[in-house]
This record gives C-alpha cells, sequence and structure tokens, in this order.
C-alpha cells in the first residue's frame, strides 16, 4: 500500500499512514485486552510508546541541524529507517526486561501489528481496487487467524503478511516491514532464549 492522503489532527498534518499506525497500535491493545489479558496488554503499550518516542526523537540523531534550526520539526520528522532500527530496538528492551509468564503470546504483537495497519492503510488511501481487495482480504484472515491463538497456524499468518507485501507497490522495503520483521525476529530470539533457560532451570 502506498500513503495518498494527508489528514488534519487539529494543527497537526500527518500522512495516512502515520494515522493508521497509531490507531493500529489502540487496536491491538483492544485485541489484547479482550482475547489474552491486562499484563499483555500493559506490555504491549510500553513497548509501543517506547518505539514511537525513540522513532520521533531519533530525527535528533539523523538530521541534528535541522532539529537545532528547527526545534518543532520533531512533531513532523522522524529518523526514517534509522529511527525504525533505534525504536524496535527500544521497543525489544522493554519486552524483553518484562516477566510475563507466557512469552509465546509475544507473537501476536506483530501480527496484529501488521493486520490492522494493512487495513487501516486500505481504509484511509486511494490505490488500485483488485490491491486493496487483496490486501483487505489477507489482513482480515490474519486477523481471525490470529484471534484462535493456536500456536502453529502463527506461523502461516507470519508468512501470509509478509507474501502480502511482494504485491505492494513499495514490496517488502517499507518502514513498517523491517519494524515487524525485526520486532518478528527478535521476539523468536526471546522465546527460544527463555524457554532454554527454563529448561535448564
Amino acid at each position: 500500500m502506498t500513503t495518498t492522503d494527508w489528514y488534519i489532527i487539529y494543527s497537526l498534518t500527518m500522512p495516512s499512514s502515520w494515522l493508521a499506525f497509531f490507531i493500529s497500535i489502540v487496536a491491538v491493545a483492544i485485541t489484547l485486552y479482550l482475547r489474552f489479558d491486562k499484563q499483555l496488554t500493559s506490555i504491549f503499550i510500553d513497548a509501543s510508546l517506547a518505539f514511537i518516542l525513540v522513532w520521533k526523537l531519533s530525527v535528533i540523531v539523523t538530521d541534528f541541524q535541522t532539529v537545532l534550526n528547527q526545534p518543532l520539526s520533531i512533531l513532523y520528522f522522524n529518523g526514517g529507517y534509522v529511527g525504525v532500527g533505534m525504536g524496535t530496538i527500544a521497543g525489544l528492551y522493554v519486552l524483553f526486561k518484562t516477566n510475563y509468564l507466557e512469552p509465546k503470546n509475544y507473537r501476536t504483537f506483530p501480527l496484529l501489528m501488521s493486520s490492522y495497519y494493512l487495513f487501516f492503510m486500505v481504509l484511509l488511501n486511494e490505490n488500485n481496487p483488485a490491491l486493496e481487495i487483496f490486501i483487505l482480504a489477507t489482513a482480515l484472515s490474519a486477523l481471525v487467524l490470529t484471534w484462535i491463538g493456536n500456536q502453529r497456524l502463527l506461523l502461516g499468518v507470519a508468512v501470509l503478511l509478509f507474501f502480502s507485501t511482494f504485491f505492494q507497490p513499495l514490496g517488502v522495503f517499507q518502514p513498517y516491514t523491517f519494524l515487524l520483521i525485526g520486532v518478528g525476529i527478535g521476539i523468536e530470539v526471546f522465546i527460544r532464549f527463555s524457554t532454554k533457560k527454563v529448561v535448564a532451570t
């Protein structure tokens, strides 16, 4: 999906991709609360806030001179792919420092986020109708499978969502794709490390 529309919220104009991302965080939090528990929801919100904060402030690192000349540019810009990487590390750090009893449930984070993100991107933008139908069907299917929560199904959901990116104009070279792949890999490493540590104990 490509960003074709911009939206005005109070005095701030933002691309639909930002809006879809922020709405998705709220939608995922609600889904986690209804499907799982308060603790998992709280962990997701904390990790998301850490990502957003670092992602937005990363422009200080990538374009310090602009921020120095125009401090309010922090509201309108971010650090691009570098910022996504920094934010991902911050979000994963929040996840890893918690002592949640069922770390396997972390797998739902990137799956729900990507599903909702794609869903809202279809609603908020104007793209090829055939592409929109395909992406919408993929996102809804992924949401249903993730809600079911079968661990074996989650791998299929991940493959389905990743496969859908190849049919989008920017392909896999999209910031949100890098974010979700990074989070997914980080979570899998954490789950395997946690499992080995429990077995060793």
